[in-house]
């Protein structure tokens, strides 16, 4: 994920990354919709850059 002004873009290989998640699918959807913590995850960069992730995209 890059974090761009107010927006939330995924990335691929050729720009820089601010955090990236690894997990299984599950634990990555359960991740995005709250009903996981972030330590249940692999992270990658900017842990801090998830903060701001969860203001920009509130789960429902």
């Amino acid at each position: 994920m890059h974090f761009d002004g107010d927006e939330v873009r995924l990335t691929d290989d050729s720009e820089p990354y601010d955090v990236e998640l690894a997990g299984t699918a599950s634990e990555l959807m359960l991740f995005l919709w709250g009903r996981i913590p972030v330590g249940r995850l692999q992270v990658n960069g900017d842990a801090d850059a998830l903060d701001r992730y969860g203001v920009l995209v509130p789960t429902v």
